[in-house]
Parts: structure tokens; C-alpha cells; sequence
């Protein structure tokens, strides 16, 4: 039965990575470095877990909510609720200006003028509109680093964390590395 277990995993895994599909993100050649592996999930037992994910952007947004903007940044392609919006998803400071992702930002992120307190008590989500004049104008990730083991491990010992960040992430996925990113203004 175990080797049942085992074989059907593999067999999801690889559908997974013939499914994969690399989408134009809007990087280009130029500025960035973009690694797209399927290799998100530490494949356990019987069940995926996602691996952490940790960034840097191009100015103190830690506090500001972020949204998920199509490759070309002209369009909104997800935001939260504001009831999914409370501390426990704000992002750990580490070092070298490095964040634990506990909210989902991604190579299209873009940062809202909202910070995690103010967004949390809002009625309803904002309109898309008034959503879309609250970003705040240049703020991108500049750097998004996939580490070889999941979000739980990544809270219990951010020392480990902070050692991968400062020995050059040995061992993990940087997906995102802009090379020429203008300083935000």
C-alpha cells in the first residue's frame, strides 16, 4: 500500500510539471534573472506543502498590503478581502532588507498606499478603481527566493533563515533577482 502511496505522488508531481506553463511576467532579459521551476511543493507523506518564499522590494513597504497586478501592471488580477488582512500574514523583517512572505507576493506584486492595520478594518474591499489609485507608483519586488522547506519551518527558527539570506541562498530557487531596478522615488 505504501508503495501505492509513493507511486501516485510521483505520478502528481509529474503532472504538475508537465502542466506547467511559464507565462510572460513582464521581466525582462535585461533586468532580471527568472527562475520558473515547478519545484514549489516539499512533497510529504501524502499531502504537498508550499516551501517559503522570501523577498525584497524596492522601498519600505512591509507595512503596505500588497495585490497581484497583470505582467503588464495595467490590470488587477487579485487582491484580498479585508478579512483575510490581520497580523498574522504581515511579513517577517529578516536580514539584508529580506521579508518572509505570509501573504502570497509574487514577481507581479504591487503595493498598496494601505497598510495591513488600515486595510484590516475596512467594511468591503475597495473597488477596483479606487483599489487600482492606491498603488503606490513604482513599488515592486526586486528579489523573490524560494527556500528549500515550508512557511512553519521558516517562523520556528528565522535564524536559519537569516543565515541562508547572508551566505547567498545556497540550496534554494531565486525566481526573481532584477539586476537594473531605478531606485523608488
Amino acid at each position: 500500500m505504501k508503495k501505492i502511496a509513493i507511486f501516485a505522488v510521483g505520478i502528481l508531481v509529474m503532472a504538475v510539471a508537465a502542466c506547467h506553463t511559464q507565462k510572460d511576467n513582464g521581466v525582462t532579459a535585461e533586468n532580471a534573472v527568472v527562475s520558473a521551476r515547478p519545484e514549489s511543493m516539499v512533497v510529504g507523506h501524502s499531502s504537498m506543502i508550499p516551501k517559503a518564499v522570501v523577498y525584497r522590494t524596492n522601498g519600505p513597504f512591509y507595512e503596505n498590503v500588497p495585490i497581484i497586478m497583470s505582467a503588464n501592471r495595467k490590470e488587477i488580477v487579485s487582491f484580498p478581502a479585508p478579512s483575510d488582512i490581520h497580523p498574522d500574514v504581515a511579513p517577517v523583517e529578516l536580514a539584508e532588507g529580506y521579508l518572509l512572505d505570509r501573504h502570497g507576493v509574487g514577481i507581479n506584486s504591487a503595493f498598496t498606499r494601505y497598510t495591513y492595520d488600515e486595510y484590516s478594518t475596512l467594511p468591503v474591499a475597495p473597488s477596483l478603481r479606487h483599489l487600482r489609485q492606491m498603488v503606490i507608483p513604482g513599488a515592486i519586488v526586486t528579489d523573490l527566493v524560494r527556500l528549500p522547506f515550508p512557511l512553519t519551518t521558516a517562523l520556528a527558527d528565522t535564524a536559519r533563515v537569516n543565515r541562508l539570506i547572508r551566505q547567498g541562498f545556497p540550496g534554494c530557487d531565486v525566481m526573481l533577482e532584477r539586476k537594473a531596478v531605478a531606485p523608488f522615488l
